[in-house]
């Protein structure tokens, strides 16, 4: 009997038994019996619905993967329909979108109005340096400035799903396809007539996005409108109200 065994040896030779949910501990001679059954120690965290640890590494790995802000940015751009969605399942926070994506690239969008001093003759070094500041605060402006005025257009549905995470993230990402857009402008300034037509991009990708935020679709064209008059000329307005505003 395992009453005459000590405890040490009585765990080397004896398994584990999950009786109704119980784990309990029986003898090694003791067969399959109604609901009782033998189960491995290494596969007691799969019999308890736990994941094992391969699995909880390759999930955290396809995680990983996903929600990294500038491989959704891409797929987003190239893939509207099914970049939407996968913004969508990533569970980004806007922090982290913010902080990773839009800030630095509307920064870079910013930084790249110097290139203009090269080939802009009778500029001094004092206006590319406003031209540097509107253009950041015109993108941080606009971004913020989105929902207040967006708001009172929408109805319940899209003020909940502009205010969502996702709806934040997605306009934080449709203001960094402007930015990149003027970046490519300031550094190739000889394609200047092919890249004014590139926002026609972002509109498209709007387009795509409304369906998506679950807009009742009697008002998809109205909020496509809406969203692409705010993303697009927000940042313009505010270029232009500095221009008036600073010397």
């Amino acid at each position: 009997m395992n009453e005459d065994k000590p405890l040490y040896q009585i765990e080397d030779d004896e398994d584990f038994l999950l009786d109704n949910g119980n784990r309990q501990i029986v003898s090694e001679d003791t067969t399959q019996a109604g609901d009782r059954f033998y189960v491995d120690e290494e596969e007691l965290p799969m019999a308890y619905g736990q994941p094992s640890d391969e699995n909880e590494d390759d999930e955290e790995e396809d995680k990983i993967q996903t929600d990294f802000p500038y491989l959704l940015l891409l797929k987003v751009m190239f893939g509207p329909v099914e970049g939407w969605k996968e913004l969508k399942r990533a569970k980004l926070s806007p922090d982290r979108m913010a902080g990773i994506c839009f800030l630095p690239v509307t920064l870079i969008a910013a930084l790249s109005c110097l290139a203009s001093r090269y080939y802009t003759l009778g500029a001094g070094m004092v206006e590319h340096v406003i031209e540097v500041v509107v253009t950041f605060v015109s993108f941080f402006f606009g971004y913020f400035l989105l929902p207040l005025i967006a708001q009172p257009f929408l109805g319940d549905k899209g003020r909940a799903a502009l205010a969502s995470p996702f709806g934040r993230n997605a306009m934080m990402i449709s203001f960094v396809t402007l930015a990149i857009f003027k970046i490519l402008d300031n550094l190739l300034p000889s394609f200047e007539p092919v890249i004014v037509f590139l926002p026609l991009w972002t509109i498209y990708m709007i387009h795509r996005l409304v369906p998506v935020m679950k807009i009742p679709k009697e008002r998809w064209a109205s909020t496509t409108i809406l969203l692409s008059i705010l993303v697009i000329g927000l940042p313009s307005a505010w270029t232009w109200l500095f221009s008036i505003m600073l010397p």
